[in-house]
């Protein structure tokens, strides 16, 4: 019975390791995989130009219990090298940068203009993502790519505007959802010198929830000025800052979309109040999150120069001396011992 139980558990010590690494290996594939096949299935260049390698997989973590994957392929040709990052978030590519290396891009076709190279990796991508971007392709309709102009067509806004930098002329189509005055994300696609560069497509993984705005702009302020009431935050020490005055005529509110639950998103309030003087810790506002749906206050944190200042329990200080006395006893030894190191003891 001894030994059973004994290779029960050995097993178990060999087996474990070996199924977590073959998961692992299996997720990489996949992720690898949806590149690879998004690089040849929609990307504007002539693949069969270059050798295409693997180069590099890793992950990126969001939210606790939620990680992106990212994967990198290189492509080489005689005329140039491609690095090409992809990012793979909730089973979906979401994201893929191409950047030059060295030389130009050898694209598939020849293109008339950024329209004509718009609507053409718009058709490859829905046919690959099976997405129905008929919508947001009908605002390409009459505009000019190289002038600054918003094109609204129901309940999707087109946003182009042009840049750039060291020689480089950059174009970017930024489309969103707009409900009830929320813009919510959907693709957004980048050229640089009328070449592809960047895609970027939040619509692909994220639902949008109930989109009703049932609390304005001013009641969303009222609410934020209500909670921060009770709001106070603790320095190192247990100092505890709290009674905050609000210069109510600078206040800022934005209404953006927000995940309540893990990829839907819902209308959420952000309340900037700036305070009336800089208070410990060089925090000049406070941050309030209101649900528009709900009223609801989501979350509240201050805004310091420099980030949010965080909250140390009152046993901080003590630890600080503590570690401060490990560091100088270490120090104060290595100098009692230092004449002795490099002596052969015989």
């Amino acid at each position: 019975m001894k030994k059973s139980a004994i290779m029960i558990i050995l097993l178990m010590v060999i087996v474990f390791p070996i199924l977590q690494v073959s998961r692992a290996y299996s997720v990489e594939s996949t992720a690898r995989q949806k590149a690879l096949s998004f690089i040849e299935n929609v990307l504007p260049i002539d693949v069969s130009q270059y050798n295409v390698t693997f180069s590099k997989y890793y992950t990126v973590e969001i939210l606790e219990g939620f990680s992106s994957e990212h994967v990198v392929y290189n492509l080489e040709s005689e005329e140039s090298i491609i690095n090409v990052t992809c990012r793979i978030e909730n089973d979906e590519l979401t994201f893929c940068m191409v950047t030059p290396k060295n030389g130009s891009v050898i694209s598939d076709r020849q293109y008339e203009n950024l329209i004509d190279a718009a609507n053409s990796f718009l058709d490859k991508y829905q046919t690959h993502t099976g997405q129905d971007l008929e919508a947001i392709k009908n605002t390409l309709t009459d505009v000019d790519p190289t002038e600054n102009m918003t094109v609204t067509a129901g309940d999707i806004k087109l946003t182009i505007s042009n840049g750039g930098i060291w020689g480089i002329k950059e174009t970017l189509f930024d489309w969103k959802y707009v409900y009830n005055g929320c813009e919510y994300p959907a693709i957004f696609l980048g050229f640089s010198n009328g070449v592809f560069s960047t895609l970027n497509d939040g619509g692909i993984i994220y639902t949008i929830g109930d989109t009703t705005v049932n609390i304005s702009e001013e009641q969303a302020i009222n609410i934020a000025m209500s909670h921060i009431q009770n709001y106070s935050y603790t320095m190192p020490g247990g100092v505890e800052i709290s009674d905050f005055n609000v210069t109510e005529e600078r206040t800022e509110a934005w209404l953006v979309p927000s995940p309540r639950e893990p990829y839907t998103l819902y209308p959420l309030w952000e309340i900037v109040l700036y305070l009336n003087q800089t208070y410990p810790g060089s925090v000049y506002a406070l941050l309030v999150s209101v649900w528009a749906d709900t009223g609801k206050v989501s979350s509240c944190s201050n805004q310091a120069a420099g980030g949010i200042i965080p909250e140390f329990p009152s046993w901080t200080p003590m630890l600080i001396m503590l570690v401060t006395v490990i560091a100088v006893a270490f120090i104060y030894r290595r100098i009692l011992n230092k004449p002795n190191e490099g002596r052969i003891v015989q």
